[in-house]
């Protein structure tokens, strides 16, 4: 028992799991089966939110390998998503193992790991609630410990100087997908 528990502490800990994801593509079908010729069920807009119920099989879909992502919408429907036109796309992500720069409040949140500011994109900032409380308490928790960052360039709203008083745009920034705690 206790060569187990010994094991527990070497294992890096994802305290910040993905459990929804954010779609991407103008309009998505949502499908009762995870195929192409599944039934649609429902389908999402842009910046819809959908809960992240179960990774599903892999498929090849117009060039493109990604996986179907079982999903729950906000009124309850599931069913099936392509993960390529969500937050959770393959296609173009990025993991580095970096430290945690800085933890700041400017223009926007900006969470910063080495060079890469994440500050403008839809981090799901609530499944980071240990860095906003530290931003808010000043007492540092994890900056300076080193995280796998896995990130994608996605589409995000943003208005000049994050001031949502003034339009937003359609911008593609750098946008956290999942992180790592390493040590």
């Amino acid at each position: 028992m206790k060569f187990f528990l010994f094991l527990l502490f070497l294992v890096p800990i994802s305290i910040f799991a993905q459990t929804e994801l954010i779609i991407q593509g103008d309009v998505v079908n949502i499908r009762k089966a995870p195929n192409v010729q599944g039934e649609v069920v429902s389908k999402a807009k842009r910046f819809d939110r959908l809960t992240v119920l179960q990774k599903a099989s892999q498929d090849f879909i117009g060039g493109v390998t990604d996986y179907w992502y079982r999903v729950q919408t906000s009124t309850g429907k599931v069913g099936y998503v392509f993960g390529n036109f969500t937050s959770l796309k393959l296609e173009g992500q990025r993991t580095e193992d970096i430290y945690l720069s800085e933890i700041s409040m400017g223009d926007c949140f900006h969470i910063i790991f080495g060079n890469h500011d994440f500050g403008f994109g839809y981090n799901n900032y609530g499944a980071y609630s240990d860095f906003i409380d530290e931003f808010d308490s000043g007492i540092p928790k994890y900056v300076g410990k080193k995280f796998r960052v896995t990130y994608n360039e996605l589409f995000s709203m943003c208005s000049e100087a994050c001031n949502p008083e003034l339009p937003e745009k359609l911008i593609k920034t750098e946008t956290i997908v999942n992180l790592i705690l390493l040590n």
